[in-house]
């Protein structure tokens, strides 16, 4: 269903190859499985030169778009990262 980590290495690596300085790459991440997580996403795309832009959680508020319930916690689990080359 996910993929391992060997081939997230290699597709950030590939992302990362193909991308011209100023990309900007947006990544979903899951904070349930190391190699899914935003930690790992923005460690392994600094080593190729990116610089951590954002990284937002499901429910921050400026990632609701008005949906979150009000008084709940952001998510701990699920976000995006963002960095630029």
């Amino acid at each position: 269903m996910y993929l391992k980590e060997d081939a997230i290495v290699k597709m950030f690596k590939e992302i990362s190859d193909l991308s011209a300085p100023g990309s900007l790459v947006l990544v979903n991440t899951m904070n349930t499985v190391n190699h899914h997580s935003s930690d790992f996403t923005i460690k392994h795309f600094k080593e190729h030169g990116w610089t951590q832009e954002e990284t937002v959680m499901f429910g921050d508020s400026k990632f609701n778009f008005g949906k979150f319930p009000e008084g709940v916690e952001p998510s701990k689990l699920f976000g995006f990262a963002s960095l630029r080359k």
